[in-house]
Parts: C-alpha cells; structure tokens; sequence
C-alpha cells in the first residue's frame, strides 16, 4: 500500500535540510572522507616584521700575484733591456764589464786601506789605494750609467756627466802612487784637483740646457776632451818619469791611445749601434764593448805597475 502524502513531504524536506547542513558545514564532509583540512595560520596583532637588510655581497679573493725574484728583475730590466730611456740602442754587455769589475776594484780598495792602516804604511801604499778608489769611483759610474733603468731622460743625463767627471778623477789619481816625497804628492794633488774642477766646468757647460745622452748639439765636446787629453799627457809623463818609462809604461800608454781612438767612433754613432768588426754581433757585442775592454787593460796595466813601484821601494 502506498504511503500517505503527508509523509511523503516530510521526507523531501528533512533530506533537503540535510544537503544544505553538509553544504555548510565542510569539516564533517572531509572528516567523513577521512581527510583532515589544514589549519588556516591566525593573524597575530603585532606588530609587522621588518624587512631583512640586504647582506653585502662578500668581495671576490683574487689570488695574489708572485713578486718576480731579484734575479729575474735583474734579468728583465737591466741587462736584456734593449735601449736606454731615450732610445739609444744597448747591448745585452753593455756596462757589464765595469759593474764586475767596480765590484772587485772595491775589494782591493778595501783591503789595501785596512793593510796600510794596520801596517802603519807610508804615504806611497796610500797612494796606491786612492788608485784603487779612483778606478772602483770610475768604475762605478759607467756601470750606474749603462745598467741602472732610470725612469727619466733627465736622470740618465745627470748619470752621464757624473760618469765623464768620474773619468777625470780616475786620471788625476793615477799618479799618486808614484810620488815619493809629500812635495811631489801635494803638487801631483793640486794639478789633479784642479783638472777635474775644470772638467766638471765644462761638463755643465757643455750639457746646459740638453736632456739627453747624446752629444748637445750647441756646445762643442773640445774644451772637455782638451782638458782630460793634457790631463792624461801630464799624468803620463809623472808616471813614466818615476818608472825610466820602462816596458810596462809603454804598453799602457799604447792601450789608453787604443781605448781613446775607439771611444770617437762610439760618440759620434748615437742612435746607431757601432758594430764593425766580425766578432761584433749587434745587440750583443759592440765598439763600445771593445773600448770598455780596451781601457779595463790599461787600467790593469797602471795599477799593476804601480803596485811593482810601491812595494818594491
């Protein structure tokens, strides 16, 4: 038998209300699915964070870079350097012969002092270790001008004229070593003195005015090579005078003549490289290495001579 109308309402409605209660209440929809829904976070009523401060970037570490030894600076910068701070040409020997042999100059000078000191020598020994300074002071001064790596013209021109003063200090006192009496010695002393004021005259004179190491084209070379060529001329004859201008005399006076007869062509050729001969090889060996040499055995010659004269009197 079919039911009464009455109930048949009742039953829609209550099915309707239920529908509506699980529309609105979700959780026991997901609570009977099994699923549990995620807590929503609550709003808290402090106050707001503040933005974090931007962290500085770290700074890269970069590795640092070996310093060259000294060995190797020595190498780059002062003998495989090619030309001077002006542009004249230098060869891989250039200056090497005398900054060798200022070196060992200095040693005997050294050495000769504190002998005569401790020995209470007389004046000739004395005499004889300012011949050794003279030549270590000459010494020095072509091998700061060749082999030093000035930063400037002007530097390397200052350089220059110290090394054609330094010249005439290297005559003037070769004679010392052969003066006996104290008459001789303070005569030999003033004209030596006196021929380098005069030589460091006319090297400001000649070089007023020009930054360079060439030869300045507005003054004339004459006046300075006069005065080191009646220089050399008087100290020669003191010397062989002393000695009865014996076989050894000779043979240095020939090898100065030599060295000077070389060194005209070397001033002359500037920005040129003077390479004549066969064993000449440029950027290597040159004219100017051939005077350094030439002169380096004179010079032996003198101081050998001289060392015979003082100890064997």
């Amino acid at each position: 038998p079919s039911p009464p109308p009455d109930t048949i309402t009742m039953a829609s409605t209550r099915s309707r209300s239920r529908s509506r209660s699980r529309a609105k209440s979700p959780s026991r929809s997901s609570s009977r699915s099994g699923s549990v829904p995620k807590k929503q976070p609550k709003l808290s009523a402090s106050k707001p964070r503040r933005a974090s401060k931007a962290t500085k970037p770290k700074p890269k570490t970069t590795k640092s870079k070996k310093k060259p030894s000294s060995f190797t600076w020595f190498l780059k910068n002062v003998l495989e350097r090619k030309t001077y701070i002006d542009g004249k040409p230098k060869p891989w020997y250039r200056g090497v012969i005398h900054g060798i042999f200022s070196a060992i100059f200095f040693v005997f000078t050294v050495g000769s002092f504190t002998y005569n000191v401790l020995d209470s020598s007389p004046w000739p020994c004395y005499g004889f270790s300012l011949l050794l300074f003279s030549k270590f002071f000459s010494y020095l001064a072509s091998a700061l001008l060749h082999l030093f790596p000035y930063n400037t013209v002007a530097a390397a021109t200052e350089a220059l004229k110290f090394d054609l003063i330094a010249i005439s200090v290297s005559i003037g006192f070769t004679v010392l070593p052969f003066t006996l009496t104290s008459e001789e010695a303070k005569a030999s002393f003033t004209v030596s003195f006196l021929s380098i004021l005069l030589q460091l005259i006319c090297v400001q004179w000649q070089f007023r005015g020009h930054v360079g190491l060439d030869t300045p084209a507005h003054s004339s070379e004459l006046p300075r090579n006069g005065i080191m060529v009646l220089q050399w001329l008087d100290t020669s004859y003191r010397v062989g005078k002393a000695t009865s201008y014996s076989t050894s005399w000779c043979f240095a006076c020939i090898t100065y003549i030599m060295s000077f007869a070389l060194a005209g062509p070397v001033t002359a050729s500037h920005h040129e490289e003077p390479v004549h001969f066969p064993w000449h090889k440029r950027g290597v060996w040159s004219l100017h290495e051939d005077f350094h040499l030439m002169l380096l055995a004179a010079d032996f010659e003198m101081v050998a001579m001289a060392a015979k004269f003082v100890y064997s009197t």
